[in-house]
């Protein structure tokens, strides 16, 4: 039995979910949610009771 390995194609490096239209969503997610935490911590907003 003979195997042989062809490579198609090549990446220069490994694609991430950063590298996505998903994780530009996540990353302005967690932008938008690190002010909403820091307007917390220093008292521009006050949490509301329920």
């Amino acid at each position: 039995m003979f195997s042989d390995s062809i490579i198609v194609e090549t990446a220069p490096r490994r694609i991430r979910v950063a590298d996505t239209d998903i994780g530009a969503e996540l990353k302005e997610s967690i932008c938008y949610l690190e002010e909403l935490l820091a307007a917390y911590r220093d008292g521009t907003l006050i949490e509301k009771g329920v």
